[in-house]
């Protein structure tokens, strides 16, 4: 009996655990588990970097030039010599073209009717394209600029008036071989710098070249991976060159107060695919986007009918109220109301988004033709 008492007391005690290492399920019972994911790094696998010309003390002076309509340096050179000299005191060896860049070719310098060539380099993983720019900025000088045609046939049969060429030419990379190419002129035509003031565009895309970047394990912090170059490159990066040439023709009317063209040469680049600020048109509502990009200036929105004058494009056609830019960088005009109808009826319309990047005005254009 007393054996009994101790077996039920063993078997009681022996449930009593189970139960702390056991739940036991009832009919339609369940329980979930939840599990979290999460992300082993997220990394931009892109890179946008291009090397623009090296700013040394020279550089200023790249497109600074003399011209030499009476060949005066050519005059000059001594018997069984090869050099002239300039007014200013200069040996330079003359060239039928008259012009004279001081150019630089490694540690040596000599004189040419063609600048230095300036370089601009794309080492990313990403395309560019490539903006090179030339205008005069001498409205009241007396030598006039003209194209390359006019100006080679003046270098045998004097012009009437003092004139010069100056043409913006350059070159870019095409493919992984090598080939070199002419970079286009912006509107087609020639590339003289204008007369008028105006410039004249080149321009080119450089392809970026990924094969150059490899993925990599940040070592050193032992966390975190970077997108980098290779320490050995596969590839050559893709490049531009550009620079000034000249033509100066003999003038039978120079005088000692003629003056020569100065020109400035700008060079920039953009990522094409980028943001920008845009404008849109749907359902009688027009949107402008991306006004909060760093350095955009909002200005205007404005509505010409049928290739008309420009008026406010707010709450009626003309009003000009305050806009209100979303923190998403859009701003939204609505034209549904009877005014704007009534006004555009059988119209073609064009909206404009005026505003300005760093600084500079710029504008982005979208029309619908309403019934």
């Amino acid at each position: 009996m007393k054996a009994k008492k101790i077996l039920a007391v063993v078997l009681s005690a022996a449930m009593v655990l189970g139960c702390g290492l056991t739940s036991l399920a009832g009919s339609g019972d369940s329980q979930t588990i939840q599990g979290s994911g999460s992300f082993n790094g997220i990394n931009e696998q892109s890179v946008v970097k291009v090397i623009l010309p090296t700013y040394h003390q020279s550089l200023s002076q790249t497109f600074d030039y003399i011209a030499d309509p009476q060949n005066l340096i050519g005059l000059t050179v001594s018997s069984g010599g090869t050099t002239g000299w300039s007014e200013d005191g200069r040996e330079i060896e003359p060239n039928d073209n008259r012009v004279y860049f001081s150019v630089t070719s490694g540690s040596s310098t000599y004189y040419d009717s063609t600048s230095t060539k300036l370089k601009m380099t794309n080492k990313g993983s990403k395309l560019v394209n490539i903006t090179v720019s030339a205008k005069s900025n001498d409205a009241e000088t007396n030598m006039e600029l003209v194209d390359k045609t006019t100006a080679e046939a003046g270098l045998t049969t004097p012009t009437a008036n003092p004139s010069i060429y100056l043409g913006l030419v350059g070159e870019y990379m095409t493919d992984d071989n090598g080939t070199m190419a002419a970079m286009s002129v912006q509107g087609g035509g020639t590339s003289e710098v204008p007369d008028d003031g105006t410039e004249v565009k080149l321009t080119a895309s450089l392809s970026g070249q990924p094969d150059n970047f490899n993925l990599r394990f940040d070592e050193e912090n032992r966390r975190g991976y970077t997108y980098a170059v290779k320490d050995n490159l596969e590839k050559d990066w893709y490049y531009c060159e550009f620079a000034l040439e000249g033509i100066c023709p003999d003038s039978n009317n120079l005088t000692a107060e003629s003056t020569a063209p100065n020109i400035s040469v700008t060079y920039s680049w953009v990522d094409p695919s980028a943001p920008t600020p845009g404008i849109s048109f749907a359902a009688n509502k027009v949107t402008a986007s991306n006004l909060n990009l760093t350095g955009v200036s909002f200005v205007s929105i404005t509505a010409s009918k049928d290739g008309g004058a420009a008026v406010a494009c707010d709450t009626d056609p003309g009003v000009v109220v305050t806009n209100t830019i979303a923190t998403n960088g859009k701003l939204v005009v609505d034209l549904s109301g009877e005014g704007w109808q009534t006004y555009m009826s059988g119209s073609t319309m064009t909206f404009t988004l005026n505003y300005t990047e760093d600084g500079t005005p710029k504008t982005k254009t979208v029309s619908h033709t309403f019934p």
